[in-house]
């Protein structure tokens, strides 16, 4: 039988029923600065056309819906918890056309090419099987000269937290992700360290990539 921790692990990845809407709950708590911080390392502008792929919640989404005001903001997850969930808290931009909200899967984005200009990620590709196919699906979907931002925790400190040694999570220095998103054909990557604690972690990473 999975232990605790084991199933824990498995609601982090994809969150459902019960305990998946109690964590998702719990997520808006925890990610709500890594947002934050995230979206300002975008440098967002009103008219931008946002992809989020892992919304969780939907407490990223809300905060886009405050500074994009004319262009279209999407959202794409694999849980059907956390779809019913966001919709819920961002029902009036839906009902507006402002926000689509789906379910689906990284490596199978179901937009047009060169639909977006920014997209991101908090906590998401820990997740990822193979980081490749949906960092090749991102980079079909950006616009030239658009960005990818993809925040996770710092790896050397997540490696040292119960629920990370799992076997659920794969952690990520950020100069690898760096060396795979040049791989797959992004022009340039830099990252960036954030002071934002999140429960045993001190620090987080924001690696950003251009098309």
């Amino acid at each position: 039988m999975p232990s605790l921790v084991h199933a824990m692990a498995q609601q982090a990845r994809r969150p459902n029923g019960l305990f998946g809407r109690l964590f998702g709950l719990s997520m808006s708590r925890i990610n709500r600065e890594a947002n934050a911080w995230t979206l300002s390392q975008l440098g967002l502008a009103p008219y931008d056309d946002v992809l989020e792929i892992g919304y969780g919640p939907g407490q990223a989404i809300e905060l886009l819906t405050e500074q994009i005001t004319s262009g279209k903001i999407r959202g794409i997850d694999f849980s059907d918890t956390m779809l019913a969930q966001a919709s819920s808290r961002n029902r009036e931009a839906i009902a507006r056309g402002q926000v689509e909200l789906s379910v689906g899967d990284a490596a199978r984005l179901p937009y047009p090419d060169a639909s977006f200009n920014k997209v991101f990620c908090v906590n998401v590709i820990y997740f990822w099987q193979n980081p490749r196919e949906p960092l090749r699906e991102i980079l079909r979907v950006l616009r030239p000269g658009g960005q990818l931002a993809v925040y996770m925790g710092d790896a050397e400190e997540m490696a040292g937290v119960r629920i990370t040694q799992t076997g659920v999570f794969r952690l990520y220095p950020a100069r690898e992700l760096m060396a795979m998103l040049d791989e797959v054909g992004f022009a340039s990557a830099t990252h960036a360290t954030s002071p934002i604690s999140q429960g045993p972690l001190s620090r987080g990473v924001c690696v950003l990539a251009t098309k």
